[in-house]
């Protein structure tokens, strides 16, 4: 399939940049896993309001999802974080920080940062 479409964008977010299950990215959305696994294998159509829920919920960037060169991500928005938890306000501002930078990164670079990260929180895992 061409990689240009909008389901194999919605693909790529699941498994390239947020690296989880159908059912776990359905569940980030709000949506069944059920209904996803059939948007992916084109046996269910992607509605607007499907894309909404994306576009919404993850930060994801319309144009880039339609096949656009861009970002995939939206910088202008800041990160989603759970508004009960009680973050230092220097950690959200260096979050914030990094958020930018790395959306102004190519694809390559953030996909090469993001494998580091899944690859320390594992080998955190193991060492924990």
């Amino acid at each position: 399939m061409n990689k240009q479409n909008p389901v194999e964008r919605i693909k790529i977010l699941r498994n390239d940049y947020f690296k989880c299950s159908q059912r776990e990215f359905a569940e980030k959305i709000g949506f069944h896993q059920s209904h996803l696994s059939k948007v992916e294998l084109y046996q269910a159509p992607l509605t607007e309001k499907f894309i909404d829920a994306i576009c919404k919920n993850l930060n994801v960037n319309r144009s880039w999802l339609y096949g656009a060169d861009t970002l995939p991500f939206n910088p202008d928005n800041s990160i989603n974080l759970n508004t009960k938890s009680k973050i230092d306000k220097n950690i959200k501002k260096t979050l914030n920080e990094l958020e930018k930078g790395f959306l102004q990164l190519s694809y390559k670079k953030q996909q090469i940062i993001l494998d580091l990260i899944h690859t320390l929180i594992e080998d955190s895992k193991i060492n924990d």
